[in-house]
């Protein structure tokens, strides 16, 4: 058995946030080096947004705050919203010497009852579990000033071992509402939703906490190899970055 998986059938979006009150109750990482993925998706981020001191940034999902008090130094003010108490609380507090960012509790549905207006906001490892997708990429790029911009870091759904996740019981989904994007999907989508000026790439991620060894291993070896000569199918990851 390749993947560790098992999907929880959601009826609900009261069943899907206790789902991620209990999840941010468990203080762990599973799919590898923690502090290194974060230095990575930083990394990308910061090239991508291209972040100034002039920038008011939110952080879409943000739980903990690591992310935002990663760019922190790099903008004007940051607000990360997420729709898990227990997360917001602990980004709080985790986060508390930081003096240009705060934290609210906000579900991402509801960013239309935001009146301020951001020029960047970002995403990472979240746009996944999002439903209705089309609605909230309209509700952000609402909530830009023009010229703003809009980044994702999420899965991609063409990666070999997304494919082979559709012929085992245990996948990578871990809610039944997940949904996986290819290029062309998230193109289309930011297309629909008003961006302009898209760009978009790949980025190396196994998601190796799904995955039993030692194939979550064979498909780094697979992403870091023959992932420079086809990215589509050999890179777990994929981002996109739109403008107002």
């Amino acid at each position: 058995m390749i993947f560790k998986t098992k999907q929880t059938k959601i009826r609900s979006k009261e069943q899907l946030k206790e789902k991620f009150e209990k999840t941010a109750q468990e203080e762990f990482f599973s799919h590898g080096d923690f502090k290194k993925l974060l230095k990575y998706q930083s990394k990308i981020l910061i090239k991508n947004l291209e972040l100034t001191k002039n920038d008011t940034v939110l952080d879409l999902a943000c739980g903990y705050g690591f992310q935002l008090a990663k760019v922190a130094n790099l903008v004007k003010n940051g607000l990360g919203v997420d729709w898990a108490t227990t997360l917001i609380k602990k980004a709080k507090n985790y986060q508390k010497n930081q003096t240009n960012i705060s934290f609210s509790e906000l579900a991402v549905e509801n960013l239309n009852t935001l009146e301020k207006k951001f020029t960047k906001i970002y995403s990472i490892g979240a746009f996944e579990h999002f439903t209705n997708h089309p609605k909230i990429c309209k509700d952000i790029h609402n909530r830009l000033t023009q010229n703003g911009k809009f980044m994702i870091l999420t899965q991609n759904k063409s990666a070999i071992w997304h494919f082979l996740s559709h012929y085992s019981s245990h996948g990578l989904k871990h809610n039944s509402t997940d949904t996986f994007f290819t290029k062309k999907e998230l193109k289309t989508l930011f297309k629909s939703s008003g961006f302009k000026t898209i760009k978009i790439g790949y980025w190396n991620f196994v998601p190796k906490g799904d995955i039993h060894y030692p194939f979550n291993t064979v498909f780094q070896y697979i992403e870091k190899i023959i992932g420079v000569i086809l990215p589509q199918f050999c890179k777990g990851g994929l981002y996109i970055v739109g403008s107002k």
